[in-house]
């Protein structure tokens, strides 16, 4: 057999190879489009928007290029977006295509109604501390999301409510008793690992407010951000 034949076979050999699981060389990603983050700072002072995106892809769908086209007004809102659209992989059929073959994406920020807000009274936020002022709390005994989980032990399910933001997932437990209320905010999802804040509203000199301690297994900087987040108070209309 002459050089060149071993060499056609080796490729037809290897290309086999290649094929035989199904998967190809040039087999493309599963499309996914995720949705961007609600930015902390707009989330806390309830900021909605849309945001209208430009993307180029590829031949498979990803996002090569992505540009403002109709900006939310609200910078974090715009930048997360942005963050998002460029770990896209789009479908054929998402967006509206455009004479120079790029695709007008739209994205919304939104905070979907008040369903949260109605099952935290049935907790037993006291009324008088709505609009409190927010305080940092210091507790060395709780250092971490397991510990604070572990010292609550078993909570009544009627005390369990959803958090207090609008679309999050995650628990919202009430703690304490009348006299000394207390409430624990487990919020899930892959952004909030790590995180877990206590609630004690109280009165101090007279004035309604609301020792928070925020357990944070982040980096500083990030621990710094959730700190000033939370201690923005719950989102009580």
């Amino acid at each position: 057999m002459t050089f060149a034949r071993l060499a056609v076979l080796s490729l037809l050999l290897m290309a086999g190879t290649a094929f035989a699981d199904g998967r190809t060389p040039t087999a493309c990603p599963q499309p996914q489009t995720p949705r961007p983050q609600y930015p902390l700072s707009a989330l806390r002072d309830r900021m909605t928007g849309a945001v209208l995106l430009s993307v180029a892809v590829d031949a498979c769908g990803r996002v090569t290029d992505a540009r403002i086209v109709q900006s939310s007004d609200t910078q974090a809102l715009d930048e997360a977006a942005l963050e998002a659209a460029r770990s896209w992989i789009v479908k054929s059929s998402d967006g509206t295509v455009t004479a120079d073959g790029r695709r007008d994406m739209p994205v919304e920020f939104a905070i979907e109604g008040d369903a949260q807000q109605k099952a935290i009274k049935f907790l037993g936020w006291p009324r008088t501390h709505r609009h409190a002022r927010y305080l940092a709390d210091i507790d060395d005994r709780v250092d971490s999301v397991a510990h604070a989980r572990d010292a609550l032990g078993a909570v009544d399910e009627a005390r369990i409510g959803a958090p207090p933001y609008d679309g999050w997932s995650g628990m919202f437990i009430a703690t304490g008793t009348d006299a000394a209320p207390e409430f624990w905010l487990f919020p899930a999802g892959e952004r909030f690992d790590g995180i877990a804040v206590r609630y004690r509203p109280r009165t101090e000199h007279g004035e309604p407010v609301v020792r928070t301690l925020v357990v944070c297994e982040k980096t500083e900087t990030l621990c710094e951000a959730y700190q000033g987040f939370f201690l923005g108070g719950l989102p009580f209309r």
